[in-house]
């Protein structure tokens, strides 16, 4: 497959090249050119490159630099790094995890690219060399976010950038040089490195995996958390990067690694410059020797094995401390061996773990993590390899991590393999009934929730590497069925088989269970990569999950084969537009081919000035878009706006003009409800939307928070966009954490006269409903407590038009699955037209 993916070109008719870039190169030789041929590109999570941008590589690297194009995150611009790898092992996937790694000059200032030139190939084999030259402006995400183009003052300034890389190390030598100064200034050199925080953790010495806010440090980075690949922005020697208060707006608007440097008096007419280095390896400790080798510094060798009982451990990640702080990391080789440069004097202790992440999806070993903008050649090899997997990477699992007596002996890990006889997808956790072991927060890999181990099916059976001891099981498969319990012990060396029954407690007719809000690697603040996003949505009993990344028009869809769902689950091109006066959703989509980020609208590139002039233009954008009111009441457009009951406060801020709204994000549902009711009183007819906002594996508990979407079908394999717009049209929706209500008139239509409604309440044992509501105008009209018949009967006779809508509730929470939570359930309203003269709101308008 990887073969006959490499003769895809860039055009028909390539221009010929004098270097061949998708050469592999010997240890003295490097190299430099634009790409001309998709088969120089690799892959990775956050792989963008494309025909036009530039490379650096020798026999242990390889960069790309943005050429004269769009750029698919939040810098446009062309002439910075956009991905970065470590060289490959043939027909592995490439490992990129770059979203941006761009100098900066001061708080958001930033290098405009008007020349990129390759001023040494390196076929001399000395050096290879790109420089970048052009004007200063500022970060139109940080000016775009305030709303203004003016927050970054011009000084000027002309800035050339130089990126060297020799053969055999892996570290590329960057300088940054500023002439022609307006006038005088103090600049804070530094570097803005946005990796994805779906592959990768942030790391820096003195703090390892904790973060670090006003302190110095000599280099900082981000380590693969599959042991993937290391990246770091390294100082000069004998110089410090900084991480301040000043940087706090930009670090919540990209969750980014800003390491500044030197405070630099620019001065008119006085050319002035800094230099740095970008990394990119194995590990950190590939990283530190070759930095430490550019300095006057002596060093020594230290090295060791990671063992366990039963032989040497590959893929442990060892902690190097120098005087008991964390200096750099190592990640053991196929015979557990490490070693490290160190100061000649410092005093090393080590300490290793095994633990792995805690994550478990049923995909093939070293499959490649997809990403919709990489060439065409990297995203079909990356979905070959999710069918047939490709070369793995070590990753030591279920191990612990070492002790103060024996920091580098690990323990063995028990299987277990969990499985269904439908062969249908499912969620597991695994969560000890003993203390979990006391670890350092610096040094020793996080657990999600807690504590848990957990996993994902596919196709009805998944396998699990995990410490030895007694475990609660819990699996479940979303808000349909019913669940599967029991205590596991786990024995060293030893495989567990644990069959489990997950027994649908009732049947859809013309309805899907739907996401319409979740996130993945695309999100700057995404926390789980595409697949996984998937598989979570299939696990969770999910039938339609809706892409709604930030500032993103993300392909979900060709995922869905080579991973075995296409009939158990659709998805649905989306975009979360992001701006700060309010997110909204836009759905479905088509993406735009050679467009930035699919096709997005930039908002931080295109200011408008009102609500209603962002809702004008995404529906000229996106023809026949539906659009949805994001968390309105928290950081939304209602709390933009300044609303509350019956009145806006900043008009500019506010638009009728939605489609959908979320009366239930993540749990919440009180005062979205307030506001849904009000606006509904008011005469708005939005859809009422229930959703997960989940950016992580469990955050926003997906498959509980969900939307009952009456697509007219039952089999996801069906569904289509003209069944969504349609549904949307037509209002019918019922968002649930846990009950179903089933109405004998449609959610959402408009019927005239007095009506007798039938609600039946359905859901598994485990989700108990205590009482049904019946409200009118958004008031409480009629209560009836559990138990309920097959269906409750409510008389439906205003003497005034109004609209109704049924909530459900239940006391008891939804243990075992999601502890602490309650169910509860709300219709799409039915707007009852007494006289049949048209629907009537109740209440005046906003």
């Amino acid at each position: 497959m990887l073969v006959s993916l490499l003769f895809f070109a860039c055009n028909q008719d390539p221009v010929p090249t004098p270097l061949d870039l998708a050469e592999a190169l010997g240890p003295d030789e490097v190299r430099a050119g634009k790409i001309l041929d998709e088969a120089a590109l690799f892959g990775g999570i956050s792989a963008e490159g494309q025909c036009g941008d530039f490379k650096l590589y020798n026999d242990r690297v390889r960069f790309i630099l943005q050429g004269d194009r769009p750029g698919d995150y939040y810098i446009t611009g062309g002439g910075s790094i956009v991905d970065a790898d470590q060289v490959r092992p043939e027909a592995q996937p490439g490992r990129d995890v770059v979203d941006e790694w761009v100098p900066m000059m001061g708080i958001g200032r930033v290098q405009s690219a008007e020349t990129i030139k390759v001023m040494n190939d390196g076929s001399g084999g000395k050096r290879a060399h790109i420089r970048v030259s052009g004007p200063e402006t500022g970060l139109s995400l940080l000016e775009g976010a305030l709303g203004t183009t003016n927050l970054i003052p011009d000084l000027g300034l002309w800035i050339r950038t130089d990126y060297i890389l020799e053969p055999g190390t892996p570290l590329v030598e960057v300088t940054t040089r500023l002439t022609d100064a307006d006038e005088d200034a103090e600049l804070a050199m530094g570097d803005l490195l946005i990796a994805s925080l779906d592959a990768a953790s942030p790391w820096s010495p003195g703090s390892g995996l904790e973060s670090m806010n006003d302190a110095e440090f000599p280099w900082s980075g981000f380590a693969g958390k599959q042991n993937e690949v290391a990246l770091a922005v390294f100082s000069a020697p004998g110089e410090t990067l900084r991480s301040d208060a000043a940087a706090t707006v930009l670090k919540g608007l990209t969750r980014a690694s800003l390491g500044q440097g030197p405070l630099l008096n620019v001065e008119k007419d006085a050319p002035v410059s800094w230099t740095r280095y970008y990394g990119v390896g194995r590990d950190f400790c590939e990283l530190t020797d070759a930095w430490l080798a550019l300095g006057d510094e002596e060093t020594r060798t230290v090295e060791g094995v990671v063992e366990a009982a039963d032989g040497p451990v590959a893929g442990a990640r060892v902690n190097v401390l120098v005087d008991g702080s964390p200096f750099t990391l190592c990640f053991t080789d196929a015979e557990g061996g490490f070693s490290a440069q160190v100061p000649e004097d410092a005093e090393v202790t080590f300490l290793a773990e095994g633990r792995g992440p805690g994550i478990f999806v049923d995909l093939p070993d070293g499959h490649g993590p997809y990403t919709p903008y990489a060439g065409r050649p990297v995203r079909e090899y990356a979905l070959s390899t999710l069918a047939s997997g490709a070369p793995n990477i070590d990753l030591a699992q279920g191990r612990g991590a070492g002790t103060s007596d024996s920091p580098l002996f690990l323990g063995e890990p028990g299987g277990v393999v969990l499985q269904t006889e439908d062969g249908l997808p499912f969620t597991a956790f695994l969560q000890r009934n003993d203390a979990e072991p006391s670890v350092d927060a610096r040094l020793v890999t996080g657990r999600p929730s807690g504590g848990t181990v957990s996993a994902w099916a596919l196709d009805g059976s998944v396998t699990l590497a995990v410490e030895p001891g007694s475990y609660s099981l819990v699996a479940h498969r979303g808000i349909r069925y019913e669940t599967h319990e029991s205590t596991l012990e786990v024995s060293a060396g030893e495989e567990v088989t644990v069959e489990i029954e997950l027994v649908a407690a009732y049947e859809l007719d013309g309805w899907l269970v739907a996401d319409p809000h979740t996130h993945g690697a695309p999100s700057n603040d995404g926390g789980i990569p595409m697949e996984h996003r998937l598989a979570v949505a299939a696990g969770g009993g999910i039938q339609v999950h809706f892409g709604t990344d930030h500032d993103h028009v993300a392909d979900y869809r060709p995922l869905l084969e080579p991973m075995g769902l296409e009939d158990v689950l659709a998805s649905v091109l989306a975009d979360e537009a992001s701006p700060l006066v309010g997110h909204i959703n836009t759905y479905p989509l088509e993406a735009v081919p050679n467009a930035s980020n699919g096709g997005a609208w930039l908002w931080w590139e295109e200011i408008l000035s009102t609500t209603q002039d962002i809702v004008d233009h995404l529906r000229v954008r996106h023809e026949g878009v539906v659009l949805q009111m994001n968390h309105p009441t928290d950081s939304g457009v209602a709390s933009a706006a300044g609303w509350s009951p019956g009145t806006i406060a900043k008009p500019e801020r506010w638009s009728n003009d939605f489609d959908a709204i979320e009366v239930l994000n993540a749990g919440a549902h009180d005062d979205y409800t307030l506001l849904f009711h009000d606006l509904t009183s008011r005469g708005l007819r939005m859809a009422p939307m229930g959703v997960s906002d989940s950016h992580t594996y469990t955050g926003g508990q997906p498959g509980l928070n969900v939307t009952f979407l009456g697509a007219g079908t039952s089999d996801p394999a069906e569904f289509s966009s003209e069944a969504l717009r349609e549904a949307m049209k037509s209002r019918r929706t019922v968002v649930s954490m846990g009950p179903w209500l089933d109405l004998s008139i449609d959610p959402g239509s408009e019927v005239e006269g007095p009506q007798i409604l039938e609600v039946s309440v359905h859901s598994p044992s485990w989700i108990q409903v205590d009482e049904l509501r019946l409200l009118e105008n958004g008031v409480v009209v009629e209560t009836v407590s559990a138990p309920f018949d097959a269906s409750v009967s409510f008389s439906l006779s205003p003497s005034a038009d109004a609209y109704y809508v049924v909530e459900a509730e239940g006391a008891t929470d939804l243990s075992p699955v999601w502890p602490g939570k309650r169910p509860w359930a709300m219709t799409s309203p039915i707007f009852l037209d007494t006289d049949g003269d048209g629907w009537t709101a109740p209440l005046s308008p906003l």
